[in-house]
C-alpha cells in the first residue's frame, strides 16, 4: 500500500493522530506543532483528556489530535479504547507514532499494533540525544527499510527534527511517501490457526476492523471484540469458536511473543549498543531516587521544596490581589457615588470580591501547575508516583495520586486541577472526592487561631490530632467510594520510568497556560457567580446582614447546627467560609457584633480578626466542643 492513494479531497483538512506510549514526548511535539492553536477538553462522553490543535505547512491546513498515551491497543483501559476507536472509526489521514529512541525495544510495542491498522503511519524516533548519551547507535535508514515506513529522528526537547517532521507530513499529505509496513505475525505453526479465525469472524466484525488485526486481538482475549462476536454469532458458531480459543489459553502470550520477536528482528538490524560501562550520574541518582528508603527521603525533600516553591510564587501574588481589592473597592465607591445604591453595592461588594477571589486562586493554581509541569517534564513525576505507590495503596490509591493530594495542603482547587496527571479516570474521580477533606493552608490558619484560644498549650496536640483524623477520614472515604460508588478499580500502578531531561520551558509554559485557561473557564466563573449569589443573599431585602436572606437561611439551619453546638451566627460563618476559609474569622467579627457594623459581603470578608477582640469573646461565647466541630469544607473544587 502507498500513501500516494488520494484518501481525502483537496478541500478537506488533513487529519493526523498523535499516538504512542506515555513519556515519549508526545506533548512536546503536539505543543511545538500547534503552539497556541489548540483546545483541551474531554473526549465526548468520557473523562479522559482530549487535546486537539491545528497548524499550517506551506499554506496547507492540518488538524492534529493527541491520543491518550497507551502501551497497547487492547481494550483493557478507557485510554486504549479511545485510541484504537479513533484510529479505526475516524480514519485519520496519518498516524504519527512517537517512539523513545533511548528505550526503543519497549517503545516499539505499540508500533507493532499501529502498523496493523488501516491508517498510514510515520514513526518519530524521539530522544535521539538521550540515546547518543547512552552511546546507542541507531541507523535510521536501516530502521526505515526494516519497518517499511518513514522514520523521522528527533530530539524534541532541543527543538531538533521538527523541520524534517513537517516535511514528512507534507509529503504524506501529497501522497509522496511509500508505505509498505512490515507487520508482525505469529510463528509458522500458528498460521493455519490465524487463517481459520479470520474466516470465522470476517463477516461479523465491525466494518472498520482489519480482519488480520481482529484475529490477533481475538486470540489475545480482547474483551471488547469477544463481547461483540458473542452478540453477533449464533450459539453454535460461538461455541465452536470458544472451543478453538480454549485450546490456546496462553493466546495473549503467543501474540505478545510474536510482537517482541518482531521488535528484536527490527532492532537487530538497525541498533547497536555499547558494552557495559560505569553508570552516568543521572543513572546513579535514579538508583537512589527509586530506592525503598533513600527514594522516600529524596521524594520528601523534593515535594517539600515544590510546595515551598509554589507558595513562594503564588502566595505573594494572591496577597497582592486581595490587598488590591480594598483599594479598587474604594476607587469604585467614589466613582459610582451618583449611581443607584444597589448597583454600586453589587459591583463594589459583590463583583469585585468575586473576581479577586478567582484571581487569587488562579495565582495558586498557576504556581502549582508550574511545579507539576517542571517535575513532569524532567521525568521525576513518574519516580514520585513509583516511590509513593506503596504508601498510597494503603488508602486504595496509586502513586500518581500523591502529588495532587499533597498539593491540596496549599489549595484544594490546585489539588483537584492536579488530578489530571492520574491516568485512570476512576482513580481521578476518587481523588477529586477526597481532596476537599484535606485541610488547605487557610484551614490550618483558622484551626491554629481557634485552637490557641480554647486549648492554649494543647493547641499543637489538637492540630496533630486533626491531621491524624484527616488521614483516617481519607482512608475510610476511599474504602467506601471503592466499595460502593467507584467499583471495579484496582489501585495498582503500571508505568514506564522515562529518562531524565532538561526542562523544556516552552512546553511547560504552554502546559501552565492551558491549565490556567481551563481554571478560569470552569472554576473562576463559578467562584464569581457564587460570590455574587452570597452577596445578594446578604444584602436583600433591606441591605442589612442581620435581616438578610442569608441570616434567615442561617436561622433555618440552626436546628442542624445545634447538633454541633452552633447557633445561626456560626452557621453564617460556615457559609461565608465556603467562599474563602479565611473569611470565617472575619465573619465571626461581624455577626457577633464585635466589629464595625456591616451590611455587605465586602465588610464581612474585609474585616480582620486583629481589628476586634474576637478571641476573648469566642472563648466565652462557644464551648471547646463546638470549636472542635468548626471545620470548613471547600465548595469550589467539585466542578473543576
Amino acid at each position: 500500500m502507498a500513501v500516494s492513494e488520494k484518501t481525502v479531497p483537496a478541500a478537506k483538512t488533513f487529519t493526523i493522530a498523535l499516538a504512542g506510549q506515555p513519556n515519549t514526548g508526545k506533548s512536546t511535539v503536539f505543543n511545538r506543532l500547534t503552539g497556541s492553536r489548540q483546545h483541551v477538553g474531554n473526549w465526548p462522553g468520557k473523562t479522559v483528556e482530549q487535546k486537539t490543535g491545528v497548524f499550517d505547512i506551506a499554506g496547507k491546513h492540518y488538524s492534529l489530535v493527541d491520543l491518550p498515551g497507551t502501551y497497547s491497543l487492547t481494550a483493557n483501559s478507557l485510554e486504549e479504547r479511545i485510541s484504537r476507536s479513533y484510529i479505526l472509526d475516524e480514519r485519520p489521514d496519518l498516524v504519527i507514532a512517537m517512539v523513545d529512541a533511548s528505550q526503543l525495544e519497549r517503545s516499539l510495542y505499540i508500533l507493532a499494533e499501529l502498523v496493523m491498522l488501516p491508517a498510514p503511519v510515520i514513526m518519530v524516533l524521539n530522544m535521539m540525544d538521550v540515546a547518543a548519551e547512552q552511546e546507542r547507535r541507531i541507523d535510521v535508514k536501516e530502521l526505515e527499510q526494516a519497518l517499511g515506513i518513514k522514520v523521522v529522528p528527533m530530539s524534541a526537547a532541543k527543538n531538533q527534527g521538527f523541520a524534517e517532521l513537517q516535511a514528512a507530513i507534507a509529503q504524506a499529505s501529497m501522497g509522496e511517501l511509500d508505505y509498505k509496513p512490515q507487520k508482525p505475525g505469529l510463528k509458522e505453526e500458528h498460521t493455519l490457526l490465524i487463517k481459520d479465525l479470520q474466516q470465522r469472524i470476517s463477516r461479523l466484525i465491525p466494518y472498520a476492523y482489519p480482519v488480520d488485526w481482529a484475529a490477533m486481538k481475538l486470540l489475545e482475549g480482547d474483551s471488547e471484540l469477544v463481547e461483540t462476536l458473542r452478540e453477533r454469532m449464533k450459539k453454535d458458531e460461538w461455541a465452536q469458536l470458544e472451543a478453538i480459543l480454549g485450546q490456546y489459553p496462553d493466546g495473549a502470550l503467543l501474540v505478545a511473543e510474536s510482537r517482541f520477536n518482531w521488535i528484536q528482528e527490527i532492532t537487530a538490524q538497525a541498533v547497536s549498543s555499547p558494552e557495559r560501562r560505569r553508570l552516568p550520574l543521572r543513572s546513579r541518582f535514579d538508583r537512589a531516587a527509586t530506592h525503598p528508603l533513600w527514594g522516600k527521603l529524596i521524594a520528601l525533600a523534593i515535594v517539600l521544596a515544590a510546595i515551598m516553591g509554589s507558595m513562594l510564587v503564588g502566595a505573594p501574588v494572591a496577597m497582592g490581589i486581595m490587598s488590591g481589592m480594598t483599594l479598587l473597592s474604594g476607587v469604585l465607591s467614589k466613582a459610582m457615588a451618583g449611581m443607584p445604591a444597589w448597583l454600586a453595592a453589587a459591583v463594589v461588594n459583590g463583583l469585585v470580591p468575586g473576581l479577586s477571589f478567582a484571581l487569587a486562586m488562579l495565582a495558586f493554581v498557576l504556581a502549582v501547575f508550574l511545579v507539576i509541569g517542571i517535575l513532569e517534564d524532567v521525568g521525576y513525576m513518574a519516580r514520585l508516583g513509583y516511590i509513593t505507590d506503596r504508601f498510597m495503596q494503603r488508602i486504595g490509591l496509586q502513586g500518581k495520586a500523591f502529588m495532587p493530594m499533597f498539593m491540596s495542603f496549599c489549595c484544594n482547587v490546585s489539588g483537584i486541577m492536579g488530578a489530571r496527571v492520574i491516568d485512570s479516570w476512576k482513580q481521578r474521580l476518587i481523588v477529586i472526592a477526597l481532596v476537599p477533606i484535606i485541610p488547605c493552608a487557610a484551614v490550618w490558619g483558622v484551626t491554629g487561631f481557634i485552637s490557641s484560644i480554647f486549648f492554649s498549650t494543647g493547641a499543637s496536640i489538637i492540630v496533630a490530632a486533626m491531621l491524624v483524623a484527616v488521614v483516617l477520614q481519607l482512608a475510610l472515604s476511599s474504602f467506601l467510594l471503592r466499595r460502593f460508588v467507584v467499583t471495579g478499580e484496582s489501585g495498582g500502578l503500571i508505568m514506564e520510568l522515562p529518562p531524565y531531561h532538561k526542562p523544556d520551558w516552552k512546553n511547560i509554559i504552554i502546559f501552565v497556560w492551558l491549565r490556567g485557561k481551563e481554571f478560569v473557564k470552569r472554576a473562576g466563573s463559578l467562584i464569581v457567580l457564587v460570590t455574587m449569589l452570597i452577596w445578594v443573599l446578604s444584602y436583600l431585602p433591606y441591605g442589612s446582614m442581620e435581616s438578610s436572606y442569608l441570616a434567615s437561611f442561617g436561622r433555618l439551619l440552626e436546628p442542624l447546627g445545634g447538633l454541633m453546638g452552633m447557633d445561626w451566627r456560626l452557621i453564617i460563618c460556615l457559609i461565608a467560609g465556603f467562599v474563602s476559609k479565611e473569611a470565617a474569622l472575619a465573619s465571626m467579627a461581624v455577626v457577633f457584633g464585635l466589629g464595625e457594623a456591616a451590611s455587605s459581603l465586602t465588610a464581612v470578608l474585609g474585616t480582620t480578626a486583629e481589628q476586634v477582640s474576637l478571641g476573648a469573646y469566642l472563648a466565652t461565647a462557644i464551648s471547646p466542643a463546638t470549636a472542635l466541630a468548626f471545620y470548613l469544607p471547600c465548595c469550589f473544587p467539585y466542578p473543576v
